[in-house]
């Protein structure tokens, strides 16, 4: 198994670990609000109204996040083109046979 086989399998273990502590939240959110609904029928009510609705700042907050994430990936991808030695190979890191250079004409 390679680093990055394992690198690999800690990250999925923790995006699943993370997914389920996700869906307890959801879980103990809706039953809160259950909760508040049949003892508080009418607070319920009146702070819904007021509130504004949070899919919408979601999508918002998500969105410019996923501009900011793609700007880095942009970034990164530069930076790292631009310390890349002339004529390496990102594969082998062997350096690619030159073309020959034309005379000049003096």
């Amino acid at each position: 198994m390679t680093v990055t086989d394992i690198a690999d399998e800690v990250q999925s273990q923790v995006l699943s670990a993370v997914q389920v502590v996700q869906e307890n939240v959801v879980n103990a959110l809706e039953w809160f609000t259950e909760q508040a609904e049949t003892r508080l029928p009418e607070q319920i009510v009146r702070l819904t109204e007021r509130l504004p609705q949070a899919t919408q700042y979601v999508d918002r907050g998500f969105e410019s996040a996923e501009q900011w994430l793609r700007s880095q990936r942009d970034f990164a991808a530069k930076a790292g083109a631009a310390v890349q030695p002339a004529g390496v190979t990102k594969a082998s890191g062997v350096k690619k046979p030159s073309a020959p250079k034309k005379p000049s004409a003096e």
